[in-house]
């Protein structure tokens, strides 16, 4: 019996201490969970609405701040429906962060891109200074640009898509020693 609750105390241990990373080529960094942000649109027939997710994770770098934007190529129809695109998808260009308190934060692009899974990612860095806004103002909207198409048919469209999570407290948390 004492086996058997040691192992379990052991387990919850390990699920609780367990840390989000992000990985980039052959680095890890640890990272705030993942932040979801929706986007609205329209339909391509315009009869039908539909939206997308994208997932954000802010990491903590020696030099400030790491952010991995990424979106699964799946569109959820708002009546309950959805579709997996067959054309390849990357996000391209500079990101906007729209902060609570009206300033905007713009991560520049390194071409850092990947492609996997269906799921199309994308890496942004952060200034310490960068890092000490997020840590008292949340992200409340992103703007990003997504490439869709083929080699021979490529289309840049800019996108916005909106947060209700607060997300100052997993940053603060952190980022508690800078």
């Amino acid at each position: 019996m004492k086996k058997v609750i040691s192992t379990v105390m052991l387990f919850l241990c390990l699920i609780t201490n367990s840390q989000n990373k992000i990985y980039s080529g052959e680095k890890s960094y640890s990272s705030t969970p993942s932040f979801e942000f929706n986007q609205e649109a329209n339909s391509f027939n315009h009869l039908d609405s539909y939206y997308e997710f994208l997932n954000l994770s802010v990491g903590k770098t020696n030099q400030g701040g790491i952010i991995l934007l990424e979106k699964n190529n799946r569109i959820n129809s708002k009546n309950g429906s959805f579709f997996d695109l067959t054309i390849e998808t990357k996000i391209k260009g500079d990101l906007f962060l729209y902060l609570s308190d009206g300033s905007v934060i713009r991560c520049l692009d390194r071409k850092i891109r990947g492609y996997i899974d269906n799921t199309t990612s994308s890496i942004y860095y952060l200034t310490k200074s960068e890092v000490e806004k997020l840590k008292s103002s949340s992200i409340v909207k992103i703007v990003y640009n997504l490439e869709v198409g083929h080699e021979w048919l490529k289309e840049i469209k800019k996108f916005s898509a909106s947060t209700r999570m607060n997300t100052t407290d997993e940053i603060d948390k952190l980022f508690s020693d800078y």
